[in-house]
């Protein structure tokens, strides 16, 4: 990339974050990327809802569920690094936007799976183009929002999405039981997310920051004076002036063997992989779990539905607290109170006292899951956003294909306690890699974090930079 083009984007980047609000087109796209994320999830979540009724219809055991459990995390972590490079190739919005289309036309399939191993394989398709989608609405959101926004919009798109946990719950309890088979519907509205699709063509735009690294700058400019018109129109103010930072590194996909990036990717990697460990262990096999230890399947179905409901709470919780506490320090405690929670989870055979805990599990879990998304693409440069933190997340996904097995292997040999004792060890060790080595992001600019600045660096360059963005006085 030239000076003038490394310039370009540093003045733009610069223009996005001196944004003092969120604007009209801002909330827009947080609506539409909350919808796309609310059937993402409530695709993921299906299968648990119905993995008792398919058990009971097809004659399934637990280690035959495990596979169709484990399968989908095989596409997420291809969808994760090859759907990141294709966003940082050919743009964030197009790729999105097929992946919609993709993983609803694939949930839709599964509707009419014969058999547990087509459902197997169905749904390590649909991963691809889910989990692909996941990790570019992340990208999405850090390239678009100012610094100060960025977290606490990340969770309302979260919160937002959360609200399809229960209500997934809740239809499966209302509908599967009707009958054998009635469980496919529970898939077919898992389907409707491609609504979206249309008015995502028309609304929503590539990220400006993409488009000024591939020398559309005049496209960079229309999006980002469009939000700067809207800003001014909504505080009725001028804009304080833009301040650049720190320089944009201008490397290669190689840029990510530096040292810099290797650390960073194995901590973010080791984060993530202990997140979807206990993501997936606690929340896709919970309903099975407690049908084997002797719920029935509305009952378990009921206590699911009740916990899920505190997954909204946590991603909330995220978008209060993710802009004003280091994110760091915040995924930290979050871990290790989610291990305590877990171990008593795992202990408790009280029913009521099982939903109690659970309800704080999903809380904290989700609040982890809510500050990881908005932490995983700030620590990437914005050319190699999109396969950073790609790479990342389906690094964790892979490990939730060994993971099924590994919680179906564990309940089997050791029983119910054994599972939760092992996803509590698993919150504990990614808190403390975190803590060792993390690195600090909340309220840094992007650019400023990507190139290994330290807050004092990043103050002096914005010193020496400022007279780039002011008048000079005559």
């Amino acid at each position: 990339m030239s000076e003038s083009a490394t310039r370009a984007v540093e003045h733009l980047s610069a223009r996005l974050d001196r944004l003092p609000v969120a604007t009209k087109s801002h909330k827009r796209w947080i609506g539409l990327l909350a919808l796309f994320f609310f059937f993402d999830n409530f695709d993921i979540v299906a299968f648990s809802n119905t993995a008792p009724a398919m058990k009971s219809e097809w004659g399934l055991t637990v280690g035959e569920l495990a596979l169709a459990t484990a399968t989908p995390f095989i596409g997420m972590f291809v969808g994760s690094v090859v759907g990141g490079r294709l966003a940082d190739l050919y743009g964030r919005r197009p790729v999105m936007l097929i992946m919609v289309v993709f993983y609803s036309v694939l949930t839709l399939a599964i509707a009419a799976a014969p058999n547990i191993e087509t459902v197997a394989v169905l749904r390590g398709i649909a991963g691809f183009g889910l989990q692909a989608f996941v990790g570019l609405a992340l990208v999405f959101v850090s390239e678009v929002f100012p610094r100060h926004l960025r977290g606490r919009y990340m969770g309302m798109v979260l919160t937002l999405a959360t609200i399809s946990l229960p209500v997934s719950g809740l239809l499966s309890r209302v509908i599967v039981p009707q009958g054998a088979g009635m469980w496919r519907w529970i898939f077919v509205i898992g389907a409707l997310a491609v609504v979206g699709v249309i008015y995502g063509m028309v609304r929503l735009p590539e990220s400006p920051r993409w488009l000024i690294l591939r020398g559309r700058t005049e496209q960079a400019e229309r999006v980002v004076s469009a939000l700067e018109d809207e800003a001014r129109a909504a505080t009725g103010a001028e804009l304080p002036p833009p301040v650049v930072e720190a320089p944009v590194s201008d490397g290669s996909l190689r840029e990510l063997l530096k040292p810099l990036y290797v650390k960073r990717i194995s901590v973010a990697s080791i984060v993530t992989v202990g997140v979807i460990l206990v993501l997936y262990g606690f929340g896709q096999w919970l309903p099975t779990l407690l049908v084997e230890q002797g719920y029935s399947a509305s009952a378990a179905l009921t206590t699911y539905t009740i916990i899920s409901s505190f997954y909204v709470v946590g991603a909330f919780l995220a978008y209060l607290l993710v802009d004003h506490i280091e994110r760091k320090t915040f995924l930290v405690v979050l871990a290790t109170i989610m291990a305590a929670g877990l171990v008593v989870f795992g202990f408790v055979d009280s029913p009521v006292v099982t939903a109690v805990i659970g309800c704080v599990v999903a809380l904290v879990l989700q609040t982890c899951l809510a500050t990881m998304y908005v932490y995983s693409p700030e620590i990437f440069p914005t050319h190699l956003r999109g396969v950073g933190s790609g790479l990342t997340n389906g690094l964790g996904r892979l490990a939730g294909f060994a993971g099924a097995f590994i919680i179906a292997a564990i309940f089997s040999a050791f029983g119910f306690t054994a599972v939760f004792f092992y996803l509590a060890i698993v919150s504990l060790v990614f808190g403390l890699i975190l803590f060792l080595l993390g690195e600090r992001t909340t309220k840094r600019g992007l650019e400023a974090i990507s190139e290994g600045a330290t807050l004092a660096d990043a103050d002096a360059k914005t010193r020496v930079r400022k007279e780039d963005v002011q008048p000079r006085s005559r």
